[in-house]
């Protein structure tokens, strides 16, 4: 949450039809007044505008499920295209590249969640882009594992970048 209470990964447009029990400021999920009400999300939304030509792809993470997400994260049913299959394999090697401790899997199948980075990502830019959950069982990581999470992520995101090319299937 930010400053103002609001969770920033439920404040982008992607959707933003948040139930009820989520739309008031005590809520761990309180997406704000409206999507991209917050200063961080909306100076991240101009930076994409901008580099939208120069990005392949997108990565968010967060913490804590030993998970690596792709969409749908809004709803519990495929994307309904090719591309359910080549998130599925994305997410698959990414998870693997991590470490044991990490498994892929559609969002949505998760935990649905409205208003996610991930799915305004893939919609608005279709881009390929995940979601990582750190390992471990703690919001904030202890300091004794930031290494062990550091070096996870970087190979998450080196297979990442490599797998980009093969989902735009060039």
């Amino acid at each position: 949450k930010n400053a103002n209470e609001v969770d920033l990964n439920r404040n982008w447009p992607a959707r933003f039809d948040h139930p009820k029990e989520d739309k008031v400021s005590s809520s761990p999920r309180f997406p704000g007044p409206g999507a991209l009400s917050e200063p961080e999300t909306t100076g991240i939304d101009e930076w994409l505008k901008k580099k939208n030509s120069e990005l392949a792809g997108c990565v968010d993470v967060h913490s804590y499920a030993g998970k690596i997400l792709y969409p749908n994260g809004d709803t519990k049913q495929l994307i309904g295209n090719n591309d359910d299959e080549k998130f599925e394999v994305l997410g698959r090697n990414v998870a693997k590249a991590a470490s044991d401790e990490y498994s892929g899997q559609t969002a949505g199948s998760f935990g649905v969640a409205i208003g996610a980075f991930d799915d305004y990502i893939y919609r608005t830019y279709k881009k390929p882009v995940l979601t990582i959950e750190l390992a471990g069982y703690r919001f904030v990581a202890p300091p004794w594992t930031i290494r062990v999470r550091g070096a996870e992520i970087h190979r998450a995101l080196t297979r990442f970048a490599d797998e980009v090319e093969a989902f735009e299937g060039n």
